[in-house]
């Protein structure tokens, strides 16, 4: 319509169009990546150096070449194991929760589990075992329940009377590959970085050896109501834990 009878300029225009095409053929094949994003990608050049006046012969090895770019250097080169939130959202925003008290991964929020937070009495699971050690201070101190990991909580979570440890998600704090992840801000830990799951397993072994030391009155007795209860008041005036004032200001 544009050009009518004149065949050389529909012609041209025809070719214009398919290189359009071929090009973001070649694009989408990249952003994909992988053996499909390879075969679209190099596929599409071939037919591109073609309609660009290159012969056959030559052609297709610039199809292979920017295929195989394609298929190696396309795509998202995520990590899952350092993307946990992404590739493992519910266990990782779960599991983190738990140690926190809440947490958003992956467009989800999560809260610590509700049975934790009544065994716990309102607190983290970051909190409750810093102020459990503090309690104890010694490994020799400790009751038989507690003993036994004893040095390996201290090492991963530090001891503090007011649970003032802070989860530290990342590389240096910044959330980069949180499958690492580390408590800051507290003394006696022993300055690791671990994995999320290996924070989680020490969790889990700590509250199914509290909550039975709970059943049998072995526990010792937390001294503030819960923080799950609005305007319930800390053990002190000096009573200065970040969790504690989250979950306050979270369940209020």
């Amino acid at each position: 319509k544009l050009f009518p009878g004149n065949d050389a300029a529909i012609k041209a225009l025809g070719k214009l169009a398919f290189a359009a095409g071929d090009v973001l053929a070649i694009i989408q094949g990249f952003q994909q990546g992988g053996a499909l994003g390879g075969l679209e990608a190099g596929y599409s050049a071939d037919a591109l150096a073609e309609i660009l006046g290159a012969a056959a012969p030559v052609a297709l090895p610039i199809g292979i070449v920017i295929g195989l770019a394609a298929l190696f250097f396309g795509g998202h080169h995520d990590n899952p194991g350092n993307m946990p939130d992404k590739y493992d959202t519910e266990n990782y925003g779960q599991q983190t929760a738990n140690l926190q008290g809440q947490m958003g991964a992956n467009g989800q929020s999560f809260t610590e589990n509700p049975q934790l937070v009544t065994l716990f009495s309102g607190r983290t699971g970051v909190q409750v075992i810093e102020e459990t050690l503090a309690e104890y201070r010694t490994a020799d101190n400790a009751p038989a329940w507690l003993k036994p990991m004893f040095d390996k909580l201290e090492g991963m979570f530090g001891e503090s009377a007011a649970g003032s440890g802070v989860l530290s998600i990342g590389i240096n704090g910044t959330g980069k590959d949180c499958n690492n992840q580390q408590i800051v801000g507290v003394a006696g830990t022993d300055g690791q970085v671990y994995q999320y799951t290996q924070l989680d397993s020490a969790l889990n072994e700590f509250q199914t050896a509290y909550a039975n030391a709970v059943a049998s009155g072995q526990a010792a007795t937390m001294s503030w109501s819960s923080a799950a209860s609005p305007g319930s008041l800390p053990p002190s005036d000096t009573y200065d834990s970040p969790s504690y004032q989250s979950q306050i200001q979270y369940y209020a």
